[in-house]
C-alpha cells in the first residue's frame, strides 16, 4: 500500500491521496532591490559562477509603463513568478520594475521567454472592483560575451537604455 505524502508547492500543498485538495497559499513577496545597482551586484556574482562553470546567463529588466497600485504590482509579480522556472532569480527593483536572472539560458531562448512574458503581463487586471490596464516594457541581455560585466548586461537589458 502506497503511503500518503504531501508536496509543498508555490501555490499550495498537493497530496497523493485523491481526497487531498490544492489549497491556495499567498506567495511570499519578492526580494526587493532598491535600484538597478543592486541587480548589477547580483549579476556580477552570477557571471563569475557562469564563467567558472562555462554556463549561460540571461538578464531581463521589466519596467511597468504606468503607475500601478500595490495590489496590481503584487498580482503582476505572482503572474511573473508563475511563468518562470524555479531556478530563475526574480526581484522587485525599485517601485515599478522587476529584475530577472535566468540561469543556464542563452540569447536564443530568452527571446521566447520575453515574448511569453509580454503576452502574460500586458493587459487588464481586476483590482478590487476596478479594471486596471498595465503595460510592461521588457529588455533582455545574455552572456556569454567575452569581458562583459554585470553593469553592461543590466544596462543592455534596461528598456529605457535601449
Amino acid at each position: 500500500m502506497a503511503q500518503d505524502f504531501c508536496v509543498p508547492t508555490m501555490c499550495g500543498v498537493i497530496g497523493t491521496d485523491s481526497s487531498a485538495l490544492l489549497r491556495q497559499v499567498p506567495a511570499a513577496p519578492l526580494p526587493v532591490l532598491a535600484d538597478l545597482q543592486g541587480l548589477v551586484s547580483l549579476v556580477d556574482r552570477q557571471l563569475s559562477a557562469c564563467r567558472r562553470n562555462s554556463t549561460q546567463l540571461a538578464v531581463m529588466v521589466l519596467q511597468i509603463e504606468n503607475s500601478v497600485p500595490p495590489a496590481l504590482f503584487q498580482a503582476m509579480s505572482e503572474r511573473l513568478r508563475g511563468r518562470l522556472r524555479a531556478t530563475d532569480l526574480i526581484f522587485q527593483v525599485g517601485v515599478q520594475a522587476f529584475g530577472v536572472v535566468l540561469l543556464g539560458i542563452g540569447r536564443s531562448h530568452v527571446v521566447g521567454v520575453q515574448r511569453r512574458l509580454q503576452r502574460a503581463l500586458d493587459g487588464q487586471y481586476g483590482v478590487g472592483d476596478e479594471q486596471v490596464h498595465a503595460t510592461v516594457r521588457i529588455g533582455i541581455a545574455a552572456h556569454p560575451q567575452p569581458g562583459i560585466t554585470g553593469a553592461e548586461l543590466v544596462r543592455a537589458a534596461t528598456p529605457s537604455a535601449n
